[in-house]
């Protein structure tokens, strides 16, 4: 009954999902489950099926559901946190395992029909993850097949300081080499972002310009304030060719003040040290509630007063606006701050943003560092097994 086109697929890819051999204009639930290491997510929607009795989710509109039009990956768009996760958590995934998710069919009487299961990478096969942790350098570089040189992004810190692999996998997927690093609270690091040495970010950079197999052409990424992190290398490194952010960063020196004494406004980036050289893609979301998309624009300004080319794109989302398929989180929890902060964005439509978002982001890079040799196929698991988690009520 149920089909799906790739059951083992990249996190970035969209599949194709049908139901044949039903009863001719009857309604069907279809129904996702997200097995997170935080619990079980779940996303539905009730569809009629055509005359031949078929329904493909590409075309078929949502009688309800948690999304409402058309959309060949609305169910991974939506998936929405159950009781089965704890209040404020959030599915950040930061070393990049696979999702595994099930899709089930159901008749209006409530009886499952066929269940597939599915999963989604974060990194292309092909792709070589290596650690390193040397001379005060620690960091994980995904490295393309083949010898290079490759066009490269780094990947900055994000704000809980520790060792992100979220982004980084997706930008070596399509080619690009990529890096990313920790900057405290991780062993060996500070316990704190106050007490992290500012040089300390260069050094890396420094670093993956000498790999032999990275261009010279370098670009950066930061979500949150990882984009203040991308904004301020880039006053101290002239040879970046292009820094893409996210919802960052002007409201953190209010926020996050007393965490950020090397970071206050006498000491904030320096806009016109910028080169000139260097190309500016800026996202806000007009939905977060943590930092106004559209009133933290001073430094978007900041950048065409100084004459620096920029590419805005003001989206319909919340401020957890990352990569494709990412569960959205309208609140989590942070524990420099002990509470929940609130972070926006309705679950549809942030599910869409980050979907076309991203696939900008990968365009911007692609014209400015260069496009890089897409990588090949790779054999597809046939048959996914769910990976058994402890501790789920559902």
């Amino acid at each position: 009954m149920l089909h799906v086109d790739k059951v083992d697929s990249l996190m970035a890819e969209k599949v194709k999902i049908s139901a044949s051999r039903l009863t001719p204009f009857l309604n069907y639930k279809f129904e996702l489950r997200l097995y997170s290491a935080n619990g079980i997510l779940r996303s539905y929607c009730i569809l009629k099926s055509d005359e031949r009795g078929k329904i493909e989710l590409s075309t078929a509109k949502p009688i309800r559901g948690t999304y409402l039009d058309p959309d060949p990956m609305g169910l991974f768009m939506t998936v929405e946190r159950t009781d089965d996760v704890s209040y404020g958590d959030m599915i950040k995934n930061y070393e990049a395992e696979p999702f595994y998710y099930s899709l089930r069919l159901f008749s209006e009487s409530g009886e499952l029909l066929d269940e597939v299961n599915l999963k989604k990478r974060r990194h292309h096969p092909l792709v070589t993850e290596i650690e390193v942790k040397q001379d005060g350098i620690w960091g994980v570089i995904y490295k393309p097949p083949g010898p290079g040189p490759f066009p490269c992004i780094i990947d900055t810190p994000v704000v809980d300081g520790r060792l992100c692999k979220s982004h980084a996998p997706l930008f070596a997927s399509e080619g690009f080499l990529s890096f990313c690093f920790p900057m405290f609270d991780e062993p060996g690091l500070p316990k704190t972002l106050e007490d992290v040495d500012i040089e300390y970010l260069s050094k890396h950079i420094k670093y993956v310009q000498s790999l032999p197999y990275c261009s010279d052409r370098i670009g950066l990424y930061g979500i949150s304030f990882a984009g203040l992190i991308a904004h301020h290398l880039a006053t101290k490194h002239p040879e970046l060719k292009a820094v893409a952010t996210t919802n960052g960063p002007g409201a953190f020196y209010t926020l996050f003040s007393d965490l950020m004494r090397r970071l206050r406004p006498e000491t904030s980036i320096k806009w016109d040290h910028i080169s000139k050289n260097i190309t500016f893609r800026v996202l806000s979301s007009i939905d977060d509630w943590l930092v106004d998309g559209v009133t933290n624009g001073a430094y978007r300004d900041n950048l065409l007063k100084t004459g620096h080319r920029v590419e805005i794109d003001f989206v319909n989302s919340g401020h957890v606006t990352v990569i494709p398929y990412n569960p959205h989180h309208s609140f989590g929890f942070n524990k420099f701050l002990n509470v929940n902060l609130g972070f926006g964005g309705e679950t549809s439509a942030h599910g869409k943003v980050q979907e076309t978002a991203w696939e900008k982001h990968i365009n911007f890079f692609k014209k400015h560092l260069g496009t890089p040799k897409s990588l090949p196929n790779y054999e597809r698991d046939t048959m996914i097994s769910i990976p058994r988690r402890t501790g789920s009520k559902l």
